[in-house]
C-alpha cells in the first residue's frame, strides 16, 4: 500500500518537539509557581539586593527633602522687551537684552546650576528657546549667571518667556 504522507522533515520535527515542551512547561510552571511562593521569592530578592528599602522610609519621598525640595530656587517671566513681571518673578536680580534675543540674567542670590525656560504661548508662534550658565560666550555683558535666546527658524527673533533655575 501506498502512504499518502511523506516523513516528516527535520525542521517539522523538531518544531513538533519545540511546541510539545512549551505546551508542557507552561502547564507544569503553572502547577508549581503559586501566587505565595511568588511574593517569598520577590520579598527575598528586595531583601538581599536593598536591605535598607522598607514601605515604612518611602513616606519621605513626598516631602522630596533629599532635592532641595524639587522647587526652583528662582523663576521669572520675562516680557520680549526684558521687563520682568514682579508678580511672576522670584529671586531674580536683573535681566538685560542684549544682541536682539539675548536675555542676561545677574544679581542672583545663590549660583545657579540648572535653568528651564518656556516660550510665553501669548508672545511667541513657533519660536525656539535656547539656555544656558555663563555669558553666552560673549553675548552677555561680564558677571552674566545665565541666559536665555529666543530664535525663530534658527533667527534671534525676540519673545517672552517663563524661566527657572535651580541652586
Amino acid at each position: 500500500m501506498k502512504r499518502l504522507f511523506g516523513r516528516p522533515s527535520p525542521a517539522a520535527v523538531i518544531a513538533m518537539v519545540a511546541l510539545l515542551a512549551a505546551l508542557s512547561g507552561s502547564a507544569v510552571g503553572a502547577t508549581v509557581l503559586t501566587k505565595k511562593k511568588v511574593k517569598k521569592i520577590s520579598n527575598n530578592q528586595i531583601t538581599k539586593r536593598a536591605p535598607s528599602l522598607s514601605v515604612a522610609s518611602a513616606k519621605t519621598a513626598d516631602s522630596a527633602t533629599t532635592a532641595d525640595n524639587a522647587q526652583p530656587t528662582a523663576f521669572a517671566q520675562v516680557s520680549a522687551a526684558g521687563t520682568l513681571n514682579p508678580g511672576n518673578s522670584k529671586n531674580v536680580g536683573s535681566v538685560t537684552l542684549s544682541h536682539t534675543s539675548f536675555y542676561c540674567f545677574k544679581g542672583l542670590s545663590f549660583t545657579p546650576r540648572g535653568i528651564q525656560a518656556n516660550l510665553d504661548f501669548n508672545d511667541a508662534s513657533n519660536g525656539t528657546v535656547r539656555v544656558g550658565l555663563g555669558d553666552a560666550n560673549g553675548f552677555c555683558p561680564a558677571g552674566t549667571e545665565a541666559f536665555v535666546n529666543t530664535l525663530q527658524g534658527g533667527t534671534s527673533t525676540p519673545y517672552g518667556f517663563f524661566v527657572l533655575f535651580y541652586g
